[in-house]
Order: C-alpha cells, then structure tokens, then sequence
C-alpha cells in the first residue's frame, strides 16, 4: 500500500542518515538542548498567558509612536482614497450624482449603490492604503508615485470596467506613517517590550527567592 511505501522510504532515509552521522556531531546534546529550548519556551508562554496585562491603552500608542517616530519611517508612499470599479450596466446618471455629491445623506446612498453594482468598491475615507496595492486595482499608470499627489480625481474606463476614483491624502516614502497606520504595530512593539521585562523580572525573583531559600549555592 501507499502507507507501507512511505514508510519503507522514511525507514530507510533514516538508515543512510544514522550511517552517515559526521563523528563530530553530538547528536544527544542537540536532543538535549531541543528539549531543554522547547521546555522552557512552554513555560514562558505560561507564565505570560497568567501574568501579562495585554490590554494597550490608546494614550500608551500614542506616547510610543511620539517617543519613537524613526520606527514608523514609510518606505513607499501610502494614501486614503475612494475607489469604485463598476460594470457597465451599471446605472451612470445615478452614479454621477452620487459620487461628486457633498451631502451626507448621499454617502450611505453611494454604500448601497456600490453594495448593489460595483465589482470593487473601497469608500471608508479614513483607511490607509499602499499606493502599489490601489494602482494595482485600477487600469495600469492611472496612479504611480510619480502623478498622485496631482492626479486627484479621476474617471476612466478600461473596455470592461468603468472606474471612479479619488484621492484624499498621501504620506510619501521615508515619510514619518500616520498613527492610525501604524498603531497595531505599536500594540505588537509595547507587548512584546512587556513580555520580556515581564520574563526577566520573574527569573529574577525566582533566582533572589532560592537565594533566600539557600537552594543555590555559588562556588567562588
């Protein structure tokens, strides 16, 4: 059978390997320090999942990014923009009204219209986007980093689609990254932070307690 094949395969793999171990390689301190690495990367998950306050404070992001800006440097440019990809059976008089409007009343008007016709649609204004992953949506050279800053608005069509896009606002490349950006980012950094000084205070009071206890005796 297939099962049996397999493991003739794997049986024998782990013969010529057995055979052809180098003399130098210790393969019971390899186990050893696995084991011992694996052990102790239990634990310390552990001891995480107990103790560790996960909870990050929005004020606690915005202190960190402030205090920390050359780590949230942009390497390529990033925009917020509106984007709709519609068919071409799509309503257009209805869609021209909607999409230049100013009212509020007529955004969630333009939601239901997308919700309904659009093969594509991204309308949240407040969402950061890589620019290479919007130009990728829309017909090749509509938006490069060379004309976004002065081809905000735009409608074109492509033959199959016709597009309706807009362009709100762009940090460039090597730019400082908004903080609504990068701010799972610094979540991830602080935590990470509190998870090794947490680790490192609890090794030190478990070393400063078998001190006490005179469970460990250090030969000078």
């Amino acid at each position: 059978s297939a099962y049996v094949q397999r493991w003739v395969r794997e049986q024998l793999l782990m013969y010529e390997a057995e055979r052809n171990i180098p003399k130098d390689l210790n393969i019971d301190k390899l186990v050893r320090d696995y084991r011992a690495s694996l052990v102790r990367f239990n634990f310390e998950e552990q001891i995480i999942a107990e103790k560790l306050d996960s909870t990050v404070s929005e004020s606690e992001m915005k202190l960190f990014y402030e205090n920390n800006t050359d780590q949230f440097q942009l390497e390529n440019t990033i925009l917020k923009c509106q984007l709709l990809k519609l068919p071409p059976n799509a309503p257009r008089n209805e869609i021209n009204t909607l999409w230049y409007s100013k009212k509020p009343s007529d955004a969630a008007k333009l939601r239901n219209y997308a919700k309904q016709w659009a093969a594509l649609a991204l309308l949240d204004e407040e969402k950061w986007y890589k620019l290479d992953e919007v130009a990728a949506l829309l017909p090749k050279g509509t938006l490069t980093s060379d004309n976004v800053s002065s081809r905000r608005e735009g409608t074109l069509s492509d033959g199959d689609f016709r597009y309706y896009y807009r362009v709100l606002e762009t940090v460039k490349g090597k730019e400082t990254a908004p903080f609504e950006y990068v701010k799972e980012q610094a979540s991830k950094v602080i935590l990470h932070k509190r998870k090794m000084e947490l680790l490192e205070r609890w090794k030190e009071d478990l070393y400063q307690q078998e001190l006490r206890r005179q469970n460990i005796q250090i030969m000078q």
